[in-house]
């Protein structure tokens, strides 16, 4: 049965630090993956910051401006970002039934 002690943990930090994966590091100091997570979570420990950073994206990225167009309501000018765009933002969150009863 494995238990951390001070040698472990500081051998198991140093690996961590450097990005060494945490099933490598497990394999050396003879245990489990998770176990290696846990501690290095539980420590408040991240990885080395030379990992390439993921890119988080705005939805302006994913939506492509398709052109501009008059709304069909108030008639003002918008950015259109489908060719199925018929109202501009104000109006399309209008509450159109709240009279209609």
């Amino acid at each position: 049965m494995f238990s951390w002690n001070e040698d472990n943990f500081v051998r198991a930090k140093k690996l961590y630090k450097q990005g060494v994966k945490a099933s490598l590091i497990a394999e050396k100091i003879g245990t489990t993956r998770n176990s290696v997570l846990g501690k290095m979570y539980r420590n408040k420990l991240s990885k080395s910051k030379n990992k390439r950073r993921q890119v988080r994206h705005s939805y302006a990225t994913h939506f492509k401006k398709y052109g501009e167009s008059n709304c069909l309501l108030c008639n003002k000018t918008y950015t259109t970002y489908s060719k199925f765009d018929r109202f501009c933002s104000p109006c399309k969150s209008r509450d159109f039934y709240r009279n209609a009863i």
